[in-house]
């Protein structure tokens, strides 16, 4: 499962489509917090389809504001993560960020035959007011 969660931050890092969607079911679900135009997410992202449409957007965005030509675009530096099994189910909680504004990540896995996917990402960003 972990090797599974790395997977699926590096191909986010490197903003390759083809791996990201690979990391998620068929059938999986994002709660993403809402941005303005043009990354305006409808209340839940359902399916791969939804999911490649919307983050279409959102890696374009990182990849032309990280000035960079070739991967990684992106860094995820998960802090405080925690990976708790449940049989053939496992939750992956973490934080990003700073003090100033942070982030809340939680995947949820399956485990399909010898493969983890995610059904879930929940992802929240709150100001701390420091």
């Amino acid at each position: 499962m972990e090797a599974a969660a790395r997977t699926f931050l590096a191909a986010f890092d490197d903003l390759d489509m083809p791996r990201f969607l690979d990391a998620f079911s068929d059938d999986a679900t994002i709660i993403h917090p809402p941005a303005g135009p043009p990354r305006t997410f409808p209340t839940r992202l359902q399916g791969k389809a939804e999911i490649a449409r919307t983050f279409g957007v959102v890696f374009d965005e990182i990849r032309r504001g990280s000035g960079k030509a070739a991967p990684p675009y992106h860094h995820i530096d998960p802090q405080d993560l925690l990976v708790q099994l449940y049989g053939d189910v496992a939750v992956l909680t973490f934080h990003l960020g700073s003090d100033v504004r942070r982030g809340r990540r939680t995947l949820v896995f399956r485990q399909v035959g010898p493969a983890w996917k995610i059904v879930h990402l929940h992802a929240s960003v709150f100001e701390t007011g420091k």
